[in-house]
């Protein structure tokens, strides 16, 4: 999914949507995403006419991991990651990552995390982050389960085949 689609068949304030990048082939089927991203984030998704498959990639219950690379606006320091493991309570709600590791570091520049959750709950990602002062300028994911998006180009399309399924 490319940054600034939206994760639904029709919305009047948007536009685009990740179901006007496919090609007619695939847009004559009912498929529906197992699971969201947001409107500025890009990434993974699996669209699919399985409704249990879907059921079972989208639904916290089942921990199916997933894992995301954030470009931080400005250095982390390495004694926050722990903090966003332990995670805290924002609106209510109790965000935390299970996973959270440095992607790059130069010097002591931290600026890019790889972030693993088995749940997900409306941009958890970013408000947490946001909560101890971080601003996140890309936000990708790069697998769901143990499907990943390595090496294929934002906006691209593959169908999966039974071992990619299996991966799921």
């Amino acid at each position: 999914k490319p940054k600034g689609y939206i994760c639904s068949h029709a919305d009047p304030h948007h536009q685009q949507t990740i179901y006007d990048i496919l090609p007619r082939t695939l847009r004559k089927h009912r498929l529906f995403s197992a699971g969201r991203l947001d409107k500025n984030s890009e990434g993974l998704i699996v669209l699919t006419n399985d409704g249990d498959l879907a059921n079972r990639l989208a639904h916290p219950a089942n921990g199916i991991r997933k894992i995301y690379h954030a470009n931080l606006g400005r250095s982390i320091d390495k004694n926050v990651l722990p903090k966003l493991v332990r995670g805290r309570e924002l609106d209510g709600e109790f965000l935390h990552f299970e996973k959270v590791l440095p992607l790059s570091r130069k010097g002591n520049a931290l600026k890019r995390l790889e972030i693993h959750l088995g749940h997900g709950k409306k941009r958890e990602i970013r408000r947490l982050l946001e909560s101890f002062g971080h601003r996140v300028e890309r936000l990708r994911r790069v697998q769901i389960g143990g499907l990943k998006v390595r090496g294929m180009p934002i906006g691209a399309i593959k169908e999966l085949n039974e071992k990619e399924i299996g991966l799921l």
